[in-house]
């Protein structure tokens, strides 16, 4: 098999291990957003950044991103403020009620995934954490500004 054939491999598989690790659910907080909000709200979860900033590394244009934060900032997820060194920047980040939600978010997929890993070899599976983690640093040098994370 070539490489070729390995990437495309990897390419339909990694969708399904997703899904077999993080299966939705009704009791899923954001099973109503969007899978753009989601990486809004999730890229948000490392701390404010610029509009700017967001609409780059999540590959949106200005505009999509701007109806997207309109949205979560109407939904009390994310708040727009003023920068502290240049006024004419607006930060957006979450606001408390978003927080939670991402943080009950990520500990009802770590107990998902969970219940697979325990199924498995420990070895087999730090190997595959290791392997993520090289791939991803791969990326990253490979990438001047690495989109997010996909949900």
């Amino acid at each position: 098999m070539s490489v070729q054939n390995d990437a495309a491999l990897l390419e339909s598989l990694l969708p399904l291990v997703m899904t077999a690790l993080f299966r939705p659910d009704e009791g899923d907080p954001l099973r109503h957003h969007s899978v753009g909000q989601v990486r809004l709200l999730r890229a948000l979860l490392k701390g404010s950044r610029t509009a700017t900033d967001l609409s780059t590394s999540l590959g949106l244009s200005p505009s999509s991103l701007t109806q997207m934060a309109g949205r979560m900032i109407r939904a009390g997820l994310v708040k727009k403020e003023l920068d502290e060194q240049d006024r004419r920047v607006r930060q957006l980040s979450l606001t408390q009620a978003g927080r939670e939600l991402m943080e009950t978010r990520r500990d009802r997929r770590a107990h998902s995934a969970t219940l697979i890993l325990e199924k498995m070899e420990p070895q087999r599976y730090r190997e595959l954490i290791a392997l993520l983690e090289e791939i991803r640093a791969l990326g990253d040098a490979r990438t001047p500004a690495p989109a997010e994370a996909m949900v």
